[in-house]
């Protein structure tokens, strides 16, 4: 039997690397139009929103294919907000009007044509599609009755209230990691917060630098970290799951400079997004509207052959449902050699061999409790909790 002990070791081992450069460069822009949140589908399209003035009502969506090339997609916003893609596919975007009380969320088909997508939610803001079901997590920037808090948007639309918080304060960004945890932060404190799984709770896990309004634009979730935009200090952050913050790209100094992470210069970072390896991130600046990207965090290095330090988990993976009853469907970002399903007694259950980026594993006989299960790829580990329900 393989303990768990050994299985650590090896993620250990695989997790250990030395660093290569990170680097900052221009993907579109500027004057693209593109100031706020970003969003990636399946194919390498990216999405982004233009807040513009929310008394001018020119809000705009747009798409910038995989070679740069940057188009109008979708029109008719006030303010263009938050973006989610969910697991079929489909896009959905905010729109935030002045006076916050009409706020909603609308459906973007294939065509860019807008459909609303339930009632209206005051102070919609961010957005985010859950990992396991078709519900969509709002979260909700005003103030007064019934802002900031985040709400759940089902698909027969109906919006349940799923954190009220009160140390919500202007929450926009949200993020999931592996394990499907939400977590949310606040615009104007720069605070990230663990979300429980009702919603009923906060945990502060840390507070990025910032200037005492501007704070986070938005959050995305890659290798392992949670990366979060410094409006106020023209910033990128890494954020672990255990709270500790680094400084990932920017100087500090307001501009549109590219090269390496420590001098380039971001103006007014804003949204954030990466892509399905969890290779490049990709950065909206409000005030050049263009889109930035900061690559080498999580690519292997030249010396060493592993990926950069500080990038915990090279591999994405996905589980679902989770918690599981019958089966177990698997997603990878890279094609698996085996999958094993370990006990909380460090006995392996499960062992398949593979070749393929999806599986299916039958739980049916196991009982119920929970695992750890390991996933090996092609030059990396990746553990991640599993739930079997009675």
């Amino acid at each position: 039997m393989i303990r768990a002990h050994s299985l650590i070791i090896m993620l250990l081992l695989f997790a250990c690397s030395g660093r290569a450069q990170i680097t900052v460069s221009t993907f579109a822009g500027p004057n693209t139009g593109i100031d706020d949140a970003l969003i990636m589908d399946s194919d390498g399209n990216l999405y982004g929103s233009h807040f513009g003035n929310t008394t001018a009502g020119n809000g705009t969506l747009y798409k910038v294919d995989t070679a740069g090339n940057v188009s109008v997609f979708s029109t008719g916003f006030n303010s263009c907000n938050g973006l989610a893609i969910n697991g079929n596919g489909e896009l959905f975007a905010v729109d935030y009007m002045q006076d916050e009380d009409s706020n909603r969320v609308y459906q973007i088909d294939e065509n860019g044509t807008r459909t609303p997508y339930g009632p209206l939610i005051y102070g919609a803001s961010g957005l985010i599609a859950d990992p396991n079901s078709d519900t969509l997590y709002v979260s909700q920037y005003a103030s007064g009755t019934g802002g900031h808090r985040i709400s759940q948007l089902a698909p027969d639309g109906s919006v349940i209230a799923y954190c009220t918080d009160s140390l919500l304060d202007g929450p926009v960004g949200m993020a999931f990691d592996d394990d499907d945890q939400l977590y949310v932060a606040n615009f104007s404190n720069a605070e990230v917060y663990r979300v429980t799984h009702r919603g009923d709770s906060l945990t502060l896990l840390a507070e990025i630098p910032n200037t005492g309004f501007l704070g986070i634009g938005f959050l995305t979730f890659a290798a392992g970290s949670i990366y979060a935009t410094g409006m106020g200090v023209n910033k990128v952050f890494q954020i672990s799951l255990t709270g500790e913050v680094t400084e990932l790209a920017g100087s500090g100094l307001a501009g549109f400079v590219d090269g390496a992470a420590d001098t380039a210069r971001f103006h007014r970072p804003n949204g954030i997004t990466t892509n399905r390896e969890h290779t490049k991130l990709y950065v909206s600046d409000f005030t050049t509207q263009s889109v930035r990207v900061i690559s080498g965090f999580n690519e292997p290095d030249t010396a060493t052959g592993v990926a950069t330090a500080g990038a915990q988990h090279p591999l994405h993976l996905r589980c679902f449902p989770n918690p599981a009853r019958e089966l177990l469907l698997v997603e990878s970002s890279e094609p698996l050699s085996s999958l094993s399903l370990v006990n909380m007694a460090g006995q392996v259950i499960l062992h398949n061999f593979l070749n393929e980026s999806k599986a299916r594993l039958d739980i049916s006989g196991l009982e119920s409790g929970t695992y750890t299960l390991v996933a090996e790829g092609t030059s990396t580990v990746h553990s991640q909790r599993v739930v079997i329900a009675p």
